[in-house]
């Protein structure tokens, strides 16, 4: 249901997009990057443009590597 991107990224220029434009989010979209030694940051917005600005940030703080990015909203749950 979303586009996530660039990837790779170093967190630069970093968006996520739902490609399924018939579909509106209803609230908040909760956010969790997890790397693959299990920490995690949460993030929580209602605007995917300012959700996609706070995790770009964040990651440019982060040393390269795998993250998983957990999308919840609408009471779906997607993983990229």
């Amino acid at each position: 249901s979303w586009i996530i991107y660039p990837n790779p990224t170093t967190g630069k220029d970093f968006k996520l997009a739902l490609i399924e434009t018939e579909k509106q989010v209803e609230g908040k979209v909760e956010a969790r990057v997890a790397t693959t030694s299990g920490q995690m940051e949460f993030f929580i917005d209602r605007d995917i443009n300012n959700l996609s600005e706070t995790i770009g940030t964040y990651l440019q703080t982060k040393a390269p590597g795998v993250y998983v990015l957990q999308l919840t909203w609408n009471s779906k749950v997607e993983s990229y």
